[in-house]
């Protein structure tokens, strides 16, 4: 019987191999042979042990690039709302917290919604986090004029401004116009359940950073993972209107900045009824 490898301790009685009769001896703890710590929340940092596979099921090439890179490289999955690296970053984070690593937890992506369906309100903000862990729904909105004011609020302004193209008060299509002219820190996902090429254009031009339909949730995830990295839902795996160019935060403040808007001298009862005729609706 030889002693432990790591702590030079003897083995345990009547076992042959080099496992320590020391339950607390790093490389022999039982839980390590399951692959997890002690809590049951993520595979130890051991060389014996590989990163775990990527969590959101990607073809075997992009698994093999977000579980190997370090630090992980971000990319979209294919076939999933997850994203990979922030999985595994939000894994490795609990797993160093609970055994007491200097790893602290991802900073959550703090999210706001405006939308005049409480229903759907309420059901966007629960899909989010819980598809995606490092998201937080920081404040929720179903009047536009008061949702521009608290995403301007240095105090109260969120990451990602998600803002349905279809209010009571106002339109979307105003609040991002208003938001993006005042700031370039917010970016703005317009989300609707009527045809994307009715807002697509307008959005653009209004300094949005995409569009995404309400019927595939499954994309609003991965949408919130691009605009967080790269600013624009343009040229990405989860762009549905490829024939329209959304601008970054910058870009699009600068312009609206640089531009007279026809519309900042109407009221928003003017604005509203201009969108209503847009729309094709009429006073008959």
């Amino acid at each position: 019987m030889r002693a432990c490898d790591r702590c030079r301790s003897p083995p345990r009685s009547g076992n042959q191999d080099s496992r320590c009769r020391d339950r607390h001896c790093p490389p022999h703890r039982p839980w390590r042979r399951h692959g997890q710590c002690r809590h049951g929340r993520s595979p130890p940092r051991s060389p014996a042990y590989p990163p775990p596979p990527c969590p959101a099921a990607c073809t075997p090439p992009t698994a093999a690039s977000c579980t190997s890179a370090r630090p992980p490289q971000w990319h979209v999955c294919p076939i999933s709302p997850f994203d990979c690296s922030s999985s595994l970053l939000y894994a490795e984070a609990r797993y160093a917290d609970c055994m007491g690593g200097e790893t602290s937890r991802p900073k959550k992506i703090q999210i706001a919604i405006v939308d005049n369906d409480a229903l759907a309100l309420k059901f966007t903000g629960l899909f989010l986090q819980r598809t995606n862990p490092v998201i937080r729904i920081s404040w929720t909105q179903t009047e536009g004029r008061q949702a521009i004011q608290q995403a301007l609020d240095p105090v109260m302004q969120p990451d990602i401004l998600l803002v349905d193209m279809s209010l009571g008060d106002t339109s979307g299509v105003s609040v991002c116009r208003e938001v993006r002219r005042r700031t370039d820190r917010v970016p703005v996902l317009g989300i609707t359940s009527f045809t994307l090429g009715q807002y697509a254009q307008r959005l653009a031009d209004a300094g949005g950073q995409g569009l995404i339909g309400k019927e595939g949730l499954s994309r609003l995830t991965r949408a919130v993972n691009v605009l967080q990295h790269n600013g624009t839902l343009s040229g990405s795996p989860v762009d549905q209107t490829p024939d329209v160019i959304f601008d970054n935060t910058e870009t699009a403040h600068r312009r609206l900045r640089s531009t007279t808007n026809p519309l900042q001298l109407l009221s928003p009862t003017e604005q509203r009824v201009m969108e209503l005729y847009a729309n094709g609706l009429d006073l008959r």
